[in-house]
């Protein structure tokens, strides 16, 4: 031996071992170190010293003998297998052993508790179960992509979000996840190529079109190594649909708040213009430039019913072409198969819209005459005040569903205002009117319920003054004979046109007040005109209309004629306005009375209220006006006091 050579005692090596190790020498061992007496039940390693290796171990499922077994060693010089051990108790326990010859004719046996090294397998394999048992039933989803990014595996989660359909296997497994409809469609496919240089990725896609259900991910890849050289990914990612979608549902109430803020600093500005605009037909203009130069909206135009006629003709528009606007045909009448949102709009005297006129089976006699080839929506506004349609607003607009229930109302509120400010221009005309025109008009109309009652009875009714009450309706007040009045009452009591009916006897007079529907009343006020007589027996009614000298009285008398038919006009005569004392009181002070205050007045006093004792309680007059009694009363004392601060005042300046 060198003297670089090392020796090294064969004992020292045994009890190093982590294995079981013996030295048999002949039939018999020789050494053993703890671990093999451990393996057969032994505290001791002197307790397998001198036992004989036949009488331990026996070959498995009994192939030969042990005596056998060591005399093949020998002879072969080596031999690896399975048996079993015996241990002190006299149980046997499953081994390997691993046995060569030595040069001094002895044996190596080193034996392996088969039970450890399977107990090490079982836990292995357990391990693998649970981590397939945490993919298969993990919360979120989870890819696996190979080394040319086609989809290898998708875990439960992924199937139930995605809502992959049976034939899953030939819809996404072997496709290039890059390829994906959902993925190439957002242009981001080259996020995954980082993964090919070992880099982990994160990303956000929706999944909408391959497996027909809306799905939006986010999460992350991770690369997989085999060797250093890319082997592939795991993709791993959860489901945030719902919070996608409630973040666009508060993103979409965000911007109809921003709308809706728009459309009412918008419908503000059109009404705060409406009380600016002297006449009629500035408030018109007004209301269609504001509305057609705004970003909210494409057009808009205004029309008024046709005189003679029953179609909406549009007087004034912005935003949209002559050509367009000639070509429409909107019609007034309950015409059944006129079923457009303007139409409706008019005869409801509700708002009427169509939030996708590219759609709407509605819309479609409309569609190609009508519409700029960007318009979506369309409202119709109808311009109402105390139940008269003056006409009808149109507003267009490029986006679809543009008119929500909140912008609706809010053009229902424009359109009140804009019908308020029609009346109240009219009212102004008629009331400071210089030189009036005065028609003396007859109505033989029996279907007239005052007309086709006081001839059935064969009574006289005079029209002595009338008030408009809140609800629409009218204050009428008729003298007529002693004798009819029972009958009158009785007549008018089972009309369904009669809200209310009450006498007022001022002693030498008795006066009949209803509080009724009246079409003929409804016809003149909507045109500007005023009744200030009329009388009513042997079939007719003829009244003395005065009509401003501003007003186109030709379209007055055949709008006038076109509703009542056997209407006449017996004489037209040009007058100074008279003074009607009602507006003046001494001193000459106008009495700054609104509508609803000389109403209440003017009842309360034609009612007999003032009266002692009093014809009319309270309670009465508030019926007649279809309002509250505190409501009566609030506008009753207001008046009261304007006429007393007027009178008062006056007499302090003479």
């Amino acid at each position: 031996m060198s003297e670089s050579s090392i020796a090294v005692d064969g004992t020292d090596v045994v009890a190093a071992s982590m294995d079981g190790v013996g030295i048999v020498s002949g039939t018999e061992f020789a050494v053993v170190n703890d671990h093999l007496a451990g393996v057969h039940g032994y505290d001791s390693t002197q307790d397998l010293v001198g036992r004989s290796w036949e009488t331990l171990y026996s070959p498995e499922h009994g192939e030969g003998t042990a005596e056998e077994l060591l005399a093949q060693v020998r002879e072969e010089g080596h031999w690896r297998g399975r048996a079993f051990g015996l241990k002190s108790n006299g149980d046997r326990v499953p081994v390997e052993l691993s046995m060569r010859t030595t040069d001094d004719d002895g044996v190596v046996c080193v034996v392996r508790e088969v039970a450890e090294r399977n107990e090490r397998e079982r836990e292995l394999r357990a391990a693998r179960r649970f981590n397939e048992e945490l993919v298969e039933n993990a919360p979120f989803c989870m890819v696996r992509i190979d080394d040319e990014f086609q989809i290898t595996y998708v875990n439960p989660r992924t199937e139930e979000v995605t809502g992959l359909p049976a034939d899953m296997d030939s819809q996404a497994l072997g496709v290039d996840i890059r390829e994906l409809p959902s993925v190439a469609a957002t242009g981001e496919a080259h996020r995954f190529t980082p993964l090919q240089d070992g880099e982990t990725i994160e990303f956000e896609f929706p999944f909408e079109s391959l497996y027909g259900k809306e799905v939006y991910f986010t999460g992350r890849g991770v690369p997989l190594l085999s060797d250093g050289e890319f082997d592939g990914a795991v993709l791993m990612s959860v489901d945030i649909s719902e919070r996608r979608q409630h973040e666009k549902d508060l993103e979409r109430q965000r911007d109809e708040l921003d709308t809706l803020n728009r459309i009412n600093e918008l419908l503000l500005a059109v009404a705060r213009d409406l009380f600016e605009s002297p006449m009629h037909e500035d408030i018109e203009e007004t209301v269609c430039t504001r509305l057609a130069n705004s970003d909210l909206y494409q057009c808009a135009w205004i029309g008024t019913p046709e005189v003679g006629g029953t179609r909406l003709v549009p007087d004034v528009y912005a935003g949209i072409d002559n050509d367009s606007v000639g070509s429409m045909t909107i019609t007034t009448g309950e015409d059944a198969d006129e079923r457009g949102p303007g139409s409706r709009a008019f005869r409801t005297g509700t708002v009427q819209v169509s939030q996708a006129v590219d759609s709407d089976p509605l819309f479609e006699p409309w569609r190609e005459a009508t519409l700029e080839p960007q318009v979506r929506s369309v409202a119709a506004v109808p311009l109402t005040f105390d139940g008269s349609t003056y006409g009808l607003l149109a507003v267009y607009a490029s986006r679809p569903f543009a008119f929500s229930q909140r912008e609706q109302r809010g053009f229902e509120i424009l359109g009140e205002a804009i019908g308020y400010a029609i009346n109240a221009n009219r009212t102004r005309q008629r009331l400071f009117a210089e030189r009036v025109v005065e028609l003396e008009v007859r109505l033989a109309d029996s279907s007239e319920f005052f007309v086709g009652t006081a001839t059935r009875l064969g009574c006289q009714l005079s029209l002595e003054s009338y008030v408009s009450t809140s609800t629409g309706s009218w204050l009428l007040y008729f003298s007529t004979n002693d004798s009819a009045v029972d009958r009158l009452v009785d007549a008018a009591q089972t009309e369904s046109a009669v809200d209310a009916v009450r006498t007022i006897d001022y002693g030498d007079e008795l006066v009949l007040a209803i509080t009724a529907e009246w079409g003929l009343l409804d016809t003149i006020a909507a045109l500007g005109g005023t009744v200030s007589a009329g009388s009513i027996a042997d079939g007719r009614g003829d009244f003395v209309v005065q009509v401003p000298q501003s007003s186109d009285v030709r379209e007055f008398v055949d709008e006038l004629q076109s509703t009542y038919s056997e209407t006449e006009i017996l004489a037209k005569r040009d007058n100074e306005r008279p003074v009607d004392p009602s507006d003046r009181v001494p001193g000459d002070g106008l009495v700054d009375l609104t509508d609803r205050q000389r109403q209440a007045l003017e009842a309360a006093y034609r009612s007999g209220y003032f009266e002692w004792p009093r014809e009319n309680a309270a309670d009465d007059v508030a019926e007649l006006l279809e309002i509250s009694r505190p409501t009566f009363q609030a506008h009753l004392r207001k008046a009261e006091n304007e006429l007393l601060s007027a009178f008062f005042t006056g007499m302090d300046d003479g």
